[in-house]
């Protein structure tokens, strides 16, 4: 069930590479269809000195003082066991939250928008803009929100014209 309005379950966990494609990170889908951090193993080190087993490899924990450690475990975020966040878990979804936040921010906005440009980065996103006769193209920049069907209806309620920057600029 889900508890705070952020909230999701998560439906699947899975691992990809990195950009470099050397290392893999692992992350998991939520039941609003956003992805959502997954929780690995943590790394375990053994101390040299008495062999006690920590988590991180900086002094001996358990009071020997010994700072030289043997690396025990390591994680694998392609290996579901080694996954701490499970199909079921409930996690709060930070993109669900920046949309919400994006929204009442459009909302709240006292000063006035001449336009808003759309670009397809980042799965869609309005760059919004107020009149500048101090810029050279007329315009400056006032925020970016993601495109969402939310923030769609904002802009057609407060009737900001899509177009782009260079048109309609006085000159």
């Amino acid at each position: 069930m889900e508890n705070t309005p952020y909230e999701r379950t998560v439906m699947s966990t899975y691992s990809a590479p990195m950009s470099s494609g050397y290392q893999h990170f692992a992350a998991s889908i939520l039941s609003c269809g956003h992805r959502g951090n997954c929780e690995i193993k943590p790394t375990v080190y053994a101390c040299g000195g008495c062999g006690h087993e920590q988590a991180n490899a900086a002094i001996c924990e358990h009071g020997c003082g010994y700072s030289g450690f043997e690396c025990k475990f390591v994680a694998n975020p392609k290996r579901v066991e080694d996954r701490l966040t499970q199909v079921g878990d409930t996690q709060a979804c930070a993109t669900c939250e920046q949309h919400d936040k994006d929204a009442q921010r459009l909302r709240d906005l006292t000063e006035p928008v001449f336009l808003a440009r759309y670009s397809k980065r980042w799965a869609g996103q309005y760059h919004l803009y107020r009149r500048d006769e101090t810029s050279p193209t007329g315009v400056m920049h006032v925020m970016t929100v993601a495109r969402t069907p939310e923030i769609d209806k904002i802009l057609r309620e407060k009737s900001i014209s899509p177009l782009s920057p260079t048109e309609g600029r006085a000159g």
